[in-house]
């Protein structure tokens, strides 16, 4: 049975991360947890439309070859003072490079509704869930070898766990 990568990603963030990540969108770590569990499988789906096509694939390639691959274990410490502001930058230039600003703006408002989130922390959320996202993409590249074409049938793969 392949892997759930919505369950790996979510599980792989350490409690000090997940505290952290709270802070920064105002959320008690259950509530984050919750809104992770919601913005995670949405960006995935999104992102495996983009992959559907070998154009969209080929984007998605290139910034997953672009995204840390360690970013679980440096959680902590890029969600700290004025590092907190760069990552979440980070997260929502790669999704808005990828998705563009109006796809982004309509899945981050359906996951703030879904978990019950104002817009700002929505926005936050969806750059977060962004770099993990891109995170865990990279390292399974690269672990596994993985093309475009490949990538997009790792996402593929994963339909029934991100829809």
């Amino acid at each position: 049975m392949a892997t759930n990568i919505v369950t790996e990603i979510i599980g792989l963030i350490a409690p000090a991360a997940l505290d952290r990540i709270a802070a920064a969108l105002g959320l008690s770590g259950d509530a984050a947890k919750k809104a992770l569990g919601a913005a995670v499988p949405a960006l995935l789906a999104a992102l495996g439309t983009k992959a559907a096509s070998p154009v969209g694939a080929r984007a998605l390639f290139d910034a997953v070859s672009d995204a840390d691959p360690d970013v679980f274990g440096k959680l902590t410490s890029a969600l700290t003072g004025a590092k907190s502001e760069k990552f979440v930058q980070g997260g929502l230039g790669a999704l808005t490079s990828l998705l563009g600003d109006n796809a982004l703006s309509g899945l981050s408002g359906a996951v703030a509704k879904q978990a019950g989130l104002g817009g700002n922390a929505s926005s936050s959320l969806m750059a977060i869930a962004g770099q993990l996202a891109m995170g865990s993409l990279a390292k399974s590249a690269k672990s596994s070898g993985l093309d475009a074409s490949g990538l997009a049938g790792l996402l593929s793969s994963q339909q029934g766990n991100i829809k």
